[in-house]
Formats: C-alpha cells, sequence, structure tokens
C-alpha cells in the first residue's frame, strides 16, 4: 500500500464507522460498508463471514457482501463458501482464541498441506479473485466471524503491516456492530412476539404517555378506538366523548404518573361513559421503567360492560367433557341465553334442555347456572379472542 492510499485509508476511517455502526439498524448498510473497505484498502473482494465451530468444518451461518462478490457470488461460492474451501476445515484452523482476541492470517499462516494451498489459490485465481487475508474473533463460545478480503487477481504482494494494522483496528468495532446487530434483532423478535401474544388477547390494552398521547395499542384497542363512541384518539391524545370525561381520564392519568402504584384500584379507575346500560371503564396502570428510559407510560386497561362474548363450544367441549349437544348449550347460557329461546332455535322440547342443563351442571360440579357461567369465565380461554 503507498502512502497517498494509506492517508486516504485514514481519512476516510471516520466515514467507515458511521457506515458499519448504521448496519446495526439498516442491515442493506453492509454492502455499502464492505464497498468502502474495498476502495480504503484497495482489495478487489470483501465478505463478513459468521462461523460455527465444533465440527470438522467451521458452518457459515451469516454472509455479508461488497457489490462485486454480490454480484458474483454463484461463482465464488464453490470455492470460498464451500464446506471444502480448505479454510473451513477444523484441521486447517487456527488454535482457539479467547472471546474477543483479534486473529488475522492469510493462506500462508494456516496449517494446510503445501499442494492443498497451491489448488486453492489456482481456485481462487480461475473466480477472479487475488491474495486472500482473513480478520477477525470470537463473540461467543463456539461462534465468531471473520472478514475475508481478496486482492485483484495476479497481485501477489504480501499484506503489509499497516494494511493487517488497520484490520486490527476496525475487527473490535465490526463485533461490537455484529453483538449490537444480534441484540436489536432479538427485541424485535420479542417485541413482534409479544404483539402477536397481545393481539390475541380479549382485553383492550392502550399504552400512553403522561399527556395522554397514543404510543401503541393492542387489536382490541383498536377495534374499541374506532367502532366506539365513548372514547377515540382526537389529535394524537385518548380522548374521550364527552369533554368532562376526556378532562377526568387525563387528570388520573397524570396522577397516576406522579403517584404511581400508591392510589388503590378504585382510584385508578373511571368510568368512560356512564349514560346507558352499557358503559366503558379504564383502569390506568404505571409502567415500570429503568434509569435509561424518558418520560412515564401507563398502560389503560379497557372493558366494555355488556360486550360479545363468543366462547367456542368445541373448546369447552374439551375443558369439560362435554357432548357436543351439551357444549352447545352451555355456551348458550354463558352468553346470556335463555331455556326456551334456545330450545326453540335447537328444535327441541324445554324439558329435553332442562335435563341437558342438569347433565352439564352435574359434568362440571356446578350447583347453579350461575356457578357455570363464574366458572367458564374464570378459565383461560376467556382471556383470548379466536
Amino acid at each position: 500500500m503507498t502512502g497517498d492510499m494509506l492517508r486516504l485509508m485514514l481519512a476516510s476511517h471516520h466515514d467507515l464507522l458511521l457506515t458499519l455502526y448504521e448496519t446495526v439498524h439498516r442491515p442493506d448498510s453492509w454492502r455499502t460498508f464492505l464497498d468502502q473497505v474495498c476502495a480504503g484498502i484497495n482489495v478487489r473482494s470483501a465478505v463478513v463471514q459468521r462461523l460455527r465451530t465444533g465440527g470438522p468444518t467451521l458452518q457459515t451461518t451469516w454472509l455479508a457482501f461488497d457489490s462485486y462478490s454480490e454480484e458474483y457470488a454463484a461463482q465464488h461460492a464453490p470455492v470460498v463458501n464451500d464446506v471444502m474451501n480448505p479454510r473451513l476445515q477444523a484441521e486447517y484452523d487456527l488454535p482457539p482464541q479467547a472471546i474477543g482476541q483479534v486473529a488475522i492470517a492469510c493462506d500462508e499462516d494456516l496449517p494446510m498441506p503445501a499442494h492443498v494451498r497451491r489448488r486453492f489459490q489456482d481456485d481462487l485465481g480461475d473466480v477472479g479473485l487475488g491474495k486472500g487475508i482473513f480478520a477477525g474473533t470470537d463473540i461467543a463460545p463456539a461462534e465468531g466471524f471473520s472478514l475475508v478480503l481478496h486482492r485483484h487477481p495476479g497481485e501477489k504482494a504480501d499484506y503489509s503491516s499497516r494494511e493487517r494494522a488497520f484490520l486490527t483496528d476496525l475487527i473490535p468495532h465490526l463485533s461490537q456492530a455484529i453483538v449490537l446487530s444480534d441484540k436489536l434483532n432479538r427485541t424485535v423478535r420479542q417485541s413482534a412476539a409479544m404483539q402477536q401474544v397481545l393481539d390475541r388477547a380479549r382485553p383492550a390494552l392502550i399504552i400512553c404517555d403522561p399527556q395522554a398521547r397514543l404510543l401503541w395499542s393492542n387489536r382490541a384497542a383498536q377495534q374499541v378506538l374506532t367502532s366506539s363512541d365513548s372514547l377515540k384518539v382526537i389529535a394524537g391524545r385518548v380522548s374521550c366523548k364527552r369533554h368532562d370525561r376526556t378532562a377526568a381520564l387525563h387528570a388520573l392519568i397524570h396522577r397516576t404518573c406522579l403517584q404511581g402504584e400508591d392510589e388503590t384500584l378504585d382510584q385508578r379507575c373511571l368510568v368512560v361513559d356512564d349514560h346507558g346500560f352499557n358503559p366503558m371503564h379504564v383502569m390506568v396502570m404505571l409502567l415500570p421503567k429503568t434509569e435509561d428510559d424518558g418520560e412515564d407510560q401507563v398502560a389503560l386497561f379497557l372493558t366494555q360492560t355488556g360486550a360479545a362474548f363468543d366462547i367456542p363450544a368445541r373448546l369447552l367441549e374439551k375443558l369439560f367433557r362435554l357432548s357436543p349437544a351439551e357444549a352447545r348449550l352451555a355456551k348458550a347460557i354463558v352468553e346470556g341465553g335463555a331455556v326456551n329461546t334456545y330450545a326453540l332455535a335447537q328444535g327441541l322440547a324445554e324439558g329435553t334442555v332442562r335435563f341437558q342443563i342438569k347433565q352439564v351442571l352435574a359434568k362440571t360440579g356446578c350447583p347453579r347456572q350461575s356457578d357455570l357461567v363464574r366458572l367458564v369465565c374464570s378459565t383461560m380461554m376467556s382471556q383470548f379472542g379466536q
């Protein structure tokens, strides 16, 4: 590497690191980062390769390419990414390194037979790749990565001490970016999984800030906000139809942020709309936060009295060992159906239905129909939607 090239490489080092850490939340930036590496030290190819150790070969679990390597990936793969690549053979691998310790090597540094090395270098030349170098570290037991560089075809000059120093400096940053990316991806997956779980939950749940600005809601809450006249999002804030109820809700949210769990449940509840037979109830709960969190967040739990409560008969049949007919009857009772109405709908005599009720109560151990309703509503299935 010439002095001018090295100065250019160092001048672009700041931009290189900015691009590298951008990959944490923008995976498509890997190609840009590796293109910058290629330009900075004038190599033909730059690839990041995540590896799992522990077997006779190193297993590639993930790859990121520069533009050239991505374009010719199909041609390069049989040589550099195949299990027959001698670099991936555990018997030719370097001695184990401590986690975080940087290792840099060329093919000449690996304990492979001379004829294996010559054949591999010929194969590299056949696909347009020159002399290679790889730098990496372990990020966990039996898991690491390598930044693999290849010169332009025909270039056989050794990598200089300055180029190796550049890689030694870069690898810790590369390791940190990969670890941060892993943590972010795990958080995103966990968040998506939690979203799916909460979307299946029957209770409506809203998360907002102290100013009642909507931050998140599950599917049940979204249905409430779009279909109910009692609760809406107005100018980004959770609000009620009536101005006095909006003021009361916002005051309750603000007070909860100040006092937290010091208030009793009845002090943290509000009837949003008490006109009519099916009012909406809201309970406010302060969410815990860490020192790094910003302002407080509160959860609003919503319940609409008299809301439809659809319970699958097939679940009643399974949970309480009822016959299909008994399960349909139990479903009707729990949903508020009357004996005569159910008998008429099913084309049965009322006496037959009353006998079936006795069978259902006996199988469930309930003395009265009200006990059956209480039993079913206490089961897990009552907490989840379809």
